[in-house]
C-alpha cells in the first residue's frame, strides 16, 4: 500500500474534506472537516495506519487496524481480491472492537445473520469462515491470541449423489468448446478450456500467474492453497499454442475486458453473455466442469488416487466421499 493516500479538498463555507479508498474494502471513505489542521490530523492518522511497516504493541490496535497489518504483510491481495463483500460487512460490524471483545457469539451471530439475509448456503457459510479465519490464524502466528473464535462455528457438510449434480458428457463437454470458440476464441475460450481440461476450481484458475505455466514443459502449476494442494498438470498442445500467442512476461494469465483482475462474480457475468446467446443448449459453471471431469475420468477407467491429485484434494478419503460410488483405487 505504498501508493495509499488520503485526499484533502477545500469546500465552501471554509470546511475541508477529504476522501480516500479504503484499502480493506475498497469503499471511498469521506469526512468533512471544519479546519485545515483537523483534516490534516486525520489524514495523518489514517495513512499511518494503513502505510507504517512495524507495529510496536499489536494490542493497542483494533481490529480494522490489525487487519490492515494482516493485508500488509501478505506478499499478495487474495484475501482483499476474494473475500471483499464479506469483509465489508466484516470490517463495518467489528472493525472498531478491540481483538478480544470479537467472541464465538458475537461471530456467530454476525454469521447467523448474514445467512438468514442473504439466504446463503452451507458451502458458502464455510467459504466465509475459512477466509476471515486466516486473519485470526494470523493473530495466532502473531502471539496477539492463543485460540480462533471460528473454531468451534461449523457448518454441516451435505454431499450430494454424483447423478444429482449437473454433469456433461465428453461429447458435451466438446461441443460446449465449439460453442465457445465461434463466440470468444481469444476471451473466453481458452479460461473455459483451462477449466476443462485441469478441473481447476475459479479461484484457482483466476489467480494463475505466467510464471505458473511452463511452455517449454507444456505444463500448469497450481500452487498450493487453504483448500487444495499443490501439483503440477500437462496441458494440451491446443492450450499451449493459445498461450503462446497471449504470453505476457508477468501479472495474470487471465484479465476481463478492461484488463482487470477476475473475481468469481466478473467470470459468471462473462459466462452469463455467453450462455444469453443460446448457442449451447445447456447451463453449466466451472464447478460443473470440474465434476464433469471426475466422472468422466472414472468413468474411463481412472483411479481415486489419481484424481485426488488432479483435483487437488487433500487426502483420498475426500475424493471417496465425493465420488466413491463410481471409482476404484
Amino acid at each position: 500500500m505504498k501508493d495509499f493516500i488520503v485526499h484533502i479538498y477545500p469546500i465552501k463555507g471554509g470546511e475541508f474534506f477529504t476522501t480516500f479508498t479504503h484499502p480493506l474494502t475498497k469503499k471511498k471513505v469521506r469526512q468533512r472537516f471544519k479546519s485545515r489542521q483537523e483534516a490534516l490530523d486525520y489524514r495523518n492518522h489514517i495513512e499511518e495506519k494503513f502505510t507504517k511497516p512495524k507495529v510496536e504493541n499489536f494490542y493497542e490496535l483494533n481490529v480494522e487496524e490489525l487487519l490492515g497489518q494482516f493485508n500488509l504483510d501478505r506478499s499478495d491481495n487474495s484475501f482483499v481480491k476474494h473475500s471483499r463483500a464479506h469483509l465489508m460487512d466484516f470490517v463495518d460490524t467489528f472493525g472498531h472492537y478491540k481483538i478480544e471483545e470479537v467472541t464465538t457469539e458475537a461471530l456467530r451471530t454476525w454469521l447467523d445473520q448474514i445467512q438468514r439475509e442473504n439466504n446463503l448456503k452451507n458451502i458458502t457459510m464455510r467459504g466465509m469462515k475459512c477466509d476471515i479465519d486466516r486473519f485470526f490464524k494470523y493473530l495466532i502466528e502473531k502471539d496477539i491470541i492463543s485460540d480462533s473464535p471460528l473454531t468451534t462455528i461449523y457448518y454441516e457438510k451435505s454431499v450430494p449423489q454424483v447423478n444429482s449434480r449437473n454433469l456433461l458428457t465428453e461429447s458435451e463437454i466438446s461441443d460446449l468448446l465449439k460453442a465457445v470458440k465461434a463466440f470468444s476464441p481469444g476471451y473466453l475460450y481458452p479460461l473455459t478450456k483451462i477449466f476443462a481440461e485441469t478441473a481447476g476450481k475459479t479461484s484457482e484458475v483466476i489467480d494463475l500467474l505466467w510464471k505458473n505455466i511452463d511452455l517449454t514443459k507444456g505444463e500448469i502449476h497450481f500452487p498450493r492453497t487453504n483448500a487444495s494442494c499443490e501439483r503440477v498438470l500437462k496441458l494440451s498442445d491446443e492450450l499451449i499454442e493459445m498461450s503462446k500467442k497471449r504470453k505476457s512476461n508477468q501479472g495474470y494469465v487471465f484479465l476481463t475486458y478492461y484488463g482487470e483482475t477476475f473475481t468469481k462474480n466478473k467470470v459468471s457475468r462473462a459466462l452469463n453473455e455467453f450462455m444469453a446467446k443460446g448457442t449451447f443448449h445447456r447451463s453449466w459453471s466451472p464447478m460443473d466442469l470440474r465434476h464433469s471431469f471426475a466422472v468422466n475420468f472414472l468413468n474411463k477407467g481412472g483411479s481415486l488416487r489419481e484424481l485426488q491429485y488432479i483435483l487437488g484434494h487433500k487426502n483420498v478419503f475426500q475424493t471417496k466421499q465425493l465420488y466413491g460410488e463410481l471409482s476404484r483405487f
